[in-house]
């Protein structure tokens, strides 16, 4: 591709990101290129049907992108690269501004009074993703737990983080190989968290964090694939809660934690 086509290409992108059509687009980078012309030279220079260079005028004459003389044949001329970069900006500006008020009238309750709830994410990417907003938001502490299918090394690095800046780092009992995977990267941080085991090894992956927010997940299996024969390890689900009750919150701690004695 040439130097001039990829130019042209990425203006006739960011004119329609702006909201200008096909047509339109080619017509005003025919106008700009040839500084004015009539709707045949518009179409010998790009491919816009003659017919159809009319109504890409008009449109551009809306958005004040060109004049129209009304000689025979019809006249078109554009306004100036850098005037046209102005409008955009401004038109831009207007509507993030009109955004940003609308959105600020979707909010039905204050930031301090969000909805509590529990809810669940399905994907292991997108457990990931919500692990790490979790960890990442701690004040005190955090519970981590994972089976060795499922660790990430960026949820590993964002406990990392976490326990560098101060945090109190606990683990749950996990596969040898796991638990040194994450015992090996937490002990190149600054204070060491005091190490507690679960009863049982994690069959999925579980974060407490500041003993009030709770992220469990299991991989769930595909019983349709496993009739066919296909081996699939399954799709992973998480039930995650942010704010609990203290009676929701109590019945998980008896569930997921040790007794205090062991």
């Amino acid at each position: 591709m040439s130097g001039r086509s990829a130019a042209h290409e990425t203006v006739l992108e960011q004119l329609q990101t702006f909201g200008l059509s096909a047509y339109a687009a080619r017509t005003f980078v025919a106008l700009v290129t040839l500084g004015r012309g009539t709707a045949q030279e518009v179409s010998n220079t790009v491919d816009v049907p003659r017919t159809r260079v009319y109504d890409a005028a008009e449109e551009l004459a809306e958005r004040d992108l060109v004049a129209v003389t009304e000689s025979s044949p019809k006249q078109f001329w554009p306004i100036s690269p850098e005037t046209a970069g102005r409008q955009f900006e401004r038109e831009y500006r207007q509507h993030a501004n009109v955004l940003r008020e609308a959105l600020g009238n979707l909010e039905s309750t204050p930031r301090s009074q969000e909805q509590r709830g529990v809810w669940t994410t399905t994907g292991s990417e997108a457990i990931s993703e919500r692990l790490q907003r979790l960890i990442r938001t701690a004040e005190t502490d955090v519970v981590f737990a994972s089976s060795e299918e499922l660790l990430d090394p960026a949820v590993i690095d964002t406990l990392s983080r976490a326990q560098a800046d101060g945090l109190t780092i606990k683990l749950g009992e996990m596969a040898d190989p796991v638990d040194s995977d994450i015992r090996d990267v937490l002990d190149d941080s600054p204070g060491r968290a005091t190490l507690r085991q679960f009863e049982r090894p994690a069959t999925g992956r579980l974060a407490i964090v500041d003993g009030q927010r709770i992220l469990v997940s299991t991989v769930v299996e595909d019983t349709d694939a496993q009739s066919n024969g296909d081996r699939s390890p399954g799709t992973e689900t998480a039930v995650w809660g942010d704010g609990l009750d203290e009676g929701v919150l109590s019945v998980l701690r008896v569930l997921l934690l040790p007794s205090p004695d062991n």
